[in-house]
């Protein structure tokens, strides 16, 4: 049996480990750390638990003031906001705004992890790629109906499609009535079934896989976590999609609106 997906957290998003100095370490042997590993951050640590934090312009600050004689804790900021490893990642990208790192640390008040803007990027990496097939497609699939049909071309798709997706074009009052706009309040799923109405004879295979990239792009679209399997899934056959569907716009038809 399937175990339930649960959605991400900060414990998804962090990187475990960590890499720290102590409190009464001398600020060269932060400054070492720091250039060794190419961070511009340390969490500064007392018997196991995050203290403080010790960034780029606290050591500034110090050599300036001539202040080298400084432990790391001497001479760190205030340990910013930290959060739990079950806190949402709204929660955590709210912080992100103010500043520019989130430590996750247990119950115990242990150092669990460190979220930075990187380990988004990381995590919102398959959101990207996957919404870039489907804008590919959906310029694709425009293209191909225009040139075929001409500017009143809507009318030509099938009409179960076409009122499921006028139907859903209704809920936006602001939305002009063009083709364009309509295919924009296209689902994913009617939007292939479009594509392969106009077509059919590039078989079945290809259109699962856009199917099977649909089905991922749900996943995400819900913030589920991902298996490793996954990720590597959505890293390999989007870009390959986005590539393949390019080929198929009519001449002298690029990706721009």
């Amino acid at each position: 049996m399937t175990e339930p997906r649960h959605k991400l957290t900060a414990r998804d998003l962090m990187t475990a480990e960590v890499v720290t100095v102590a409190a009464g370490s001398s600020l060269a042997e932060a400054i070492a750390i720091m250039d060794r590993h190419g961070y511009s951050q340390l969490p500064v640590m007392r018997d196991g638990k995050p203290e403080a934090l010790l960034t780029e312009t606290d050591v500034r600050r110090a050599l300036l003031e001539s202040k080298a004689d400084q432990t790391a804790d001497q001479a760190a900021s205030p340990l910013p906001a930290v959060v739990e490893p079950q806190a949402r990642l709204s929660h955590v990208l709210g912080l992100l705004q103010e500043q520019e790192t989130v430590l996750v640390v247990g119950p115990d008040g242990s150092l669990a992890g460190i979220v930075t803007y990187w380990d988004i990027l990381v995590t919102a990496q398959p959101a990207l790629l996957v919404q870039e097939v489907e804008l590919i497609l959906r310029r694709v699939v425009s293209a191909m109906y225009q040139a075929k049909y001409g500017a009143n071309w809507w009318d030509s798709i099938p009409k179960n499609l076409r009122e499921r997706a006028e139907e859903e074009h209704k809920a936006d009052r602001d939305a002009a009535d063009t083709p364009e706009h309509m295919l924009g309040h296209t689902s994913l799923w009617s939007l292939i079934e479009i594509f392969r109405n106009i077509r059919p004879n590039l078989g079945d295979e290809r259109f699962d896989r856009l199917h099977r990239i649909r089905e991922l792009r749900n996943m995400v679209a819900h913030l589920y976590v991902l298996s490793a399997e996954e990720l590597r899934e959505i890293r390999q056959i989007c870009p390959a999609a986005g590539d393949w569907l390019i080929t198929l716009l009519p001449p002298h038809t690029g990706l721009g609106t």
